[in-house]
């Protein structure tokens, strides 16, 4: 008479019930702490805000909301908190409060925070220095994508941090980094395939030309500087002074003193310009006084060092 299913239902509503009643005098009693489940929310409220008063130049608010959030375990305020720490952007700057910020955002996942973090460690106290903590946190943050931490990753291989140097993974992250469109990647790859240094990656003129090309279109004074030697020199291309002379107006605009070193030399040899010493002089000290130790050294050999 007690199995019907008015009865089970009875029964079912009088445990929920007890259990109910259990949990709140358990939490009354202090052995059980009550549940908060907006506690997420509210850290993405706190997050939100923080952003909005960062964008608004309002530092200070934003750092105490990425605090606030930060405490409630968001991974992405923990960051911004540790990267305010670390420029001191509205609150007091502490390398050590950055770092620890950092590490709780990169336990959690956060690629940004992991590779802040392997470069508080590898450019911090030479006595916190860890060779194996800093290739773990640069992986995780380059295995997710992050850029800087590939570009990263290839010197901790060429060096063998995690060990012994590794030429083909190093190459393998450089790549990585470049195809991204990480300038300094782009440069360094070029380079490697121009001259060869023993990476596993013979010298290949058509590919340094192409890496340099890639850094150049953004705009890079570097790449264009040493497209305009892949001219003068007929490095993946037909050598060619005058498009090289081109390619380091084009850097030099940009106050690039190798390009004007190479512009000075240009003049100095008649490459693609009729010879021209007053010019070449100009060039090598517009280069000189920006500390280019090869123009310093043209113009002692000419006997004009300043």
């Amino acid at each position: 008479m007690f199995n019907t299913k008015a009865d089970r239902a009875e029964n079912l509503k009088r445990l929920g019930c007890l259990i109910s009643i259990l949990c709140f005098a358990a939490v009354a009693a202090g052995f059980l702490a009550p549940l908060d489940f907006s506690r997420g929310a509210r850290a993405d409220e706190f997050l939100r805000k923080g952003k909005t008063a960062y964008e608004a130049k309002d530092f200070e608010t934003a750092a105490k909301d990425f605090m606030s959030a930060a405490k409630l375990g968001n991974a992405e305020a923990q960051f911004m908190l540790g990267y305010c720490c670390k420029a001191g952007i509205g609150i007091g700057k502490n390398e050590e409060e950055a770092k620890r910020w950092f590490h709780k955002a990169a336990k959690q996942g956060n690629a940004d925070a992991q590779f802040e973090y392997a470069s508080c460690i590898e450019w911090g106290p030479v006595a916190e220095w860890d060779g194996k903590e800093i290739f773990k946190w640069y992986s995780k943050a380059a295995e997710q994508g992050h850029i800087e931490a590939m570009y990263a990753l290839y010197s901790c291989y060429i060096s063998g941090l995690n060990g012994k140097p590794d030429w083909k993974q190093a190459i393998h992250w450089l790549r990585k980094a470049a195809e991204q469109g990480y300038l300094r990647a782009q440069i360094r790859l070029g380079d490697e395939y121009r001259m060869g240094h023993g990476l596993g990656v013979p010298p290949d003129g058509e590919k340094a030309f192409y890496w340099y090309s890639k850094a150049a279109e953004q705009g890079d004074s570097s790449g264009q500087c040493r497209i305009g030697k892949c001219y003068e020199e007929g490095i993946g291309v037909e050598q060619d002074y005058a498009e090289a002379l081109k390619w380091f107006r084009t850097a030099a605009d940009q106050d690039d003193y190798d390009a004007q070193f190479e512009i000075g030399k240009c003049y100095h040899e008649g490459k693609g310009v009729g010879k021209d010493m007053a010019e070449a002089v100009k060039w090598y000290r517009l280069a000189a006084e920006q500390g280019s130790p090869d123009a310093k050294k043209a113009l002692k050999e000419l006997n004009l060092a300043e």
